[in-house]
């Protein structure tokens, strides 16, 4: 048992020192983080980030757009929230642009 602990203890720690894997969007003006890339295209959330960004709205502004808070926004841009599509839908319409939900 003890030996488990010592294991489960250095595997934490090892775990602790890695270098983080999101990248930071240093843009970003909320100074939040958004993982960018996975299995080699852009997130939802990063894909929805550039393209609020590129359109030149806040997080309120496009959150009041679509029926939802800015926390709510910066939860989907950051990929800790997984929008409907209804919801896509209606960014895709005010930000003017298209996601790709699934690159499979």
């Amino acid at each position: 048992m003890k030996n488990l602990f010592i294991l489960c203890l250095g595997l934490f720690l090892f775990s602790c020192n890695q270098e983080p894997t999101n990248n930071v969007n240093e843009g970003n003006p909320d100074g939040y983080l958004a993982q960018s890339i996975e299995n080699g295209f852009p997130t939802v959330g990063l894909q929805i980030l550039e393209a609020r960004e590129k359109k030149g709205i806040s997080a309120d502004e496009l959150a009041k757009a679509i029926g939802l808070s800015d926390q709510n926004v910066k939860s989907i841009e950051t990929n800790r929230v997984v929008p409907t599509r209804d919801i896509i839908v209606s960014i895709q319409k005010v930000l003017d642009t298209e996601i790709i939900l699934d690159a499979h």
